[in-house]
């Protein structure tokens, strides 16, 4: 008896395996920082490195607004991707006081909180191809 543990690489590979060349969608995503960071690009091709036990996913795509294409890795991080474009604002998650003449702007949530991702995958359910949110 043979079994196959479907792992969350293996889940992302396929679905980006299925999506064709310049196909547009959207990442949704947590910077190094630990803020939401919304990309829209189109999707080129995958590139699979795997070395004894470890497996990296690059996206190759172009970037909404720019010419040449750019690798991104999607390994271990918590992240969505969407069909088409969307306009997805960060801004939202920000709390703005103006106070003489500076602007003050106060985060919603702590660095690295996957709520606002939690929020995005239930608003986007329908458009959403992929999805991977840790628990927290």
């Amino acid at each position: 008896m043979t079994y196959t543990i479907q792992s969350k690489e293996t889940d992302l590979i396929n679905v980006l395996n299925n999506l064709n060349e310049d196909h547009k969608i959207t990442i949704i995503g947590i910077n190094d920082f630990g803020f939401p960071q919304v990309s829209q690009t189109k999707f080129h091709s995958i590139e699979i490195k795997e070395n004894y036990s470890q497996r990296f996913v690059y996206l190759i795509h172009k970037p909404k607004h720019k010419r040449k294409h750019y690798k991104k890795s999607l390994d271990s991080k918590d992240i969505i991707i969407l069909n088409d474009w969307h306009d997805i604002s960060t801004e939202s998650q920000h709390k703005t006081t103006y106070k003489d003449d500076h602007i003050i702007k106060k985060s919603i949530y702590t660095s690295f909180d996957t709520t606002f991702l939690k929020e995005i995958d239930l608003i986007y359910n329908t458009e959403k191809l992929y999805s991977h949110i840790a628990a927290n």
